[in-house]
């Protein structure tokens, strides 16, 4: 990031103000927002300047500026990765958001615009690819491979040699036993301990009386 210095944020929600939170703690110049909602109402954006369309985007310099994406990944809701490529096709580069406190391993590999939360674990040999969100306290364990565009919820655990493919939402506190894959598209559900792999467009659950 050393070759840029303002920050542009898309969001105004929930996992934008947690990716604030993290940018302002490590003095990062947060410059604008994009998001049809005011979000002057947290403290957080408070003098930051706010913008309603995406087109706004446009009255940046894009060599200039680095984006964030500060929309959530919920499932069945492709939103944030349409958002990605929207602003990608326009010229822009979006910027990884990493908490102090996640522990990445020296030899895992973190694509450029990842965002990897607090408390969160990268273990060598994992790679964890495009506009991808390790949320809080996440573990991604030794030669995992998590995909682009996908979620790993807080408290998930991904153990060794698993594969995740991409637009992948693996729901809080689900752990996926080492070696599996599981296939793009898919929910796993959160609490759900997967024990086999899964094919692409598969939704498992906890199952519920």
């Amino acid at each position: 990031m050393s070759k840029y210095h303002n920050l542009i944020l898309i969001g105004g929600g929930g996992h934008a103000s947690v990716l604030l939170d993290i940018l302002l703690s490590q003095g990062k110049n947060v410059i604008a927002y994009i998001s049809p909602q005011n979000a002057s109402n947290m403290a957080l954006f408070k003098g930051i300047t706010h913008h309603k369309s995406d087109e706004d985007i446009n009255l940046y310099d894009a060599s200039k500026v680095l984006i964030v994406n500060g929309l959530g990944h919920m499932p069945k809701n492709n939103l944030r990765s349409k958002v990605y490529t929207k602003f990608v096709n326009s010229g822009f580069k979006f910027t990884s958001v990493i908490a102090d406190s996640a522990v990445i391993s020296k030899y895992a590999s973190i694509a450029g615009d990842a965002q990897i939360l607090t408390g969160a674990i990268v273990n060598g040999g994992a790679s964890i690819g495009r506009n991808t969100i390790i949320n809080t306290a996440a573990i991604v364990e030794h030669d995992s491979v998590i995909k682009e565009h996908t979620h790993l919820a807080p408290n998930t655990t991904i153990c060794g040699n698993s594969i995740i493919g991409a637009h992948c939402f693996i729901g809080s506190s689900a752990t996926i036993i080492q070696g599996l894959e599981v296939g793009c598209h898919s929910i796993i559900g959160a609490g759900v301990t997967l024990l086999e792999t899964v094919s692409e467009n598969s939704f498992i659950s906890l199952k519920r009386n």
